[in-house]
């Protein structure tokens, strides 16, 4: 039963020193019973010479014996009574007594660890430190496959992964915090893009790729604001192009060719959203054109229908100011990518939207 009891204990301080070391969890932060195991097992080790949970025991024993050799010496004290005070501190003082005392106190403190409610006790302890491990390596994997994911549809590469995160941190923080280690950061950058990684628990590398994923998630905001009003604003486009143009099955073929070869692109990335400016750009400059054939159309007819250059400079006009009262009431669409991405957006992003 000794044994069991001590294996016991050695396997549950081994494990909880192990626990605590891989989640560089605060000792003093540490349950008492387990605080204790392992201090036991710090200071001297875990002895398995300590006898079993007998009363009648070789321990018990022990103490027992020690007890009435200062029961002794105290007696011899006082006997000597014109040294008594001098006997008396030399006695108490000396290190062989110290000693005896300390050794009680050790068999005593090792006799009560190997109880079974003691025991008991640091396995439920233990338990609760496997769930707090448990946990951390669960949101450690789940932000890693979320800044992952992210880093996939911004289309970046562990190179440029760490620039893009320390610049938006540098205009969110102003600096980086005290704890920010560049090795460590490179090596969160390196799990992240990995496909198979192995996730550590401990404080540093948990706060590292917190940032790192809250840095993502800023970055790819704008990114993601900008891309959707790009491509609503490319559909619309599209649409009214098609109302104006009657061979309706030729563009119909292009706008599936466009959005068949955006969508192969991924959905954050500088090239989706140069993708999209240069559809943008592609539709002005295709319904420019059509405008101007549609005025050069209007001004044949003018001819034919005489009419004078004082009421067709009266239309334009009419036009003109018909145009500038709806850009003056129409905000641009971008705006809103401005105004959300402020603090640390893309100077690439910020040329686009302007």
């Amino acid at each position: 039963r000794f044994n069991i009891a001590m294996d016991w204990k050695i396997k549950i301080a081994n494990e909880a020193d192990i626990l605590i070391k891989s989640m560089n969890h605060n000792f003093d932060n540490v349950s008492s019973n387990l605080h204790r195991i392992i201090k036991s097992k710090m200071n001297r080790g875990i002895k398995r010479d300590i006898p079993t949970n007998n009363k009648n025991s070789r321990s018990h024993r022990l103490v027992k014996e020690r007890m009435a050799k200062m029961k002794d010496v105290e007696e011899l004290v006082k006997a000597l009574e014109p040294i008594h005070q001098q006997v008396h501190d030399d006695i108490h003082d000396s290190p062989k007594v110290q000693n005896t005392h300390e050794d009680d106190n050790e068999v005593e403190e090792e006799f009560n660890s190997l109880s079974d409610k003691f025991l008991d006790e640091c396995d439920h302890d233990l338990k609760q430190l496997r769930l707090i491990k448990s946990k951390k390596l669960t949101d450690n994997s789940s932000t890693r496959e979320n800044s992952r994911k992210l880093a996939l549809d911004m289309n970046l590469r562990e190179r440029d992964l760490l620039t893009v995160c320390v610049h938006s941190m540098k205009k969110r923080m102003k600096e980086l915090p005290d704890w920010w280690i560049p090795r460590v950061a490179e090596q969160i950058c390196h799990v992240i893009m990995s496909k198979s990684s192995v996730l550590e628990v401990n404080l540093s590398f948990s706060r590292h790729l917190d940032l790192i994923n809250e840095s993502l998630e800023s970055v790819a905001l704008g990114r993601r604001l900008l891309s959707e009003k790009l491509q609503g604003e490319v559909e619309h486009a599209h649409k009214i192009l098609f109302s104006a143009i009657e061979c309706r099955n030729q563009t119909n073929e292009e706008y599936d060719s466009f959005y068949s070869a955006l969508f192969r692109l991924p959905p954050l990335s500088k090239d989706h959203i140069n993708a999209c400016i240069d559809e943008m750009n592609a539709l002005i400059s295709t319904t420019e054109a059509m405008t101007q054939s549609e005025v050069e159309a209007l001004a044949v007819i003018w001819e034919a229908l005489n009419v004078t250059s004082s009421e067709r400079g009266r239309m334009w006009s009419e036009v003109e100011e018909t145009i500038n009262g709806i850009q003056a009431k129409t905000e641009s669409p971008f705006d809103s990518v401005r105004q959300a991405c402020a603090i640390d957006i893309e100077e690439w992003v910020l040329i686009a939207v302007k």
